[in-house]
């Protein structure tokens, strides 16, 4: 099978279990590692941007460091969970459509 672009160049699709290069498991580990990086920098950005943390946990200038730590911390618990479930999802996913294809 070849893509063929409006420069006539011919581009073999190489299927992924015939690459030598392709490995199953490293792909979804570079997913999963991916996908946790993502959801924690999301979960962070969305912590700082809605919540005053400085009055939730009644912050003055010697705790503003301990505070986003803290914040820091529960970014990276609560997008580990996220990540998680959707690479979960993911994996059900698979197995389900494994299971009718084969069937």
């Amino acid at each position: 099978m070849n893509i063929r672009f409006f420069l006539r160049i011919d581009i073999p699709i190489v299927p992924l279990g015939d690459n030598p290069w392709y490995n199953e498991g490293m792909f979804y580990q570079i997913v999963s590692f991916v996908s946790h990086l993502f959801f924690i920098y999301m979960t962070y950005s969305v912590m700082v941007a809605v919540v005053d943390w400085s009055k939730v946990l009644k912050g003055n200038a010697e705790n503003s460091v301990r505070i986003q730590i803290f914040v820091l911390f529960l970014a990276i618990a609560i997008g580990y969970m996220v990540s998680n479930f959707f690479l979960e999802m993911m994996t059900i996913t698979q197995n389900i459509s494994e299971s009718i294809r084969n069937r």
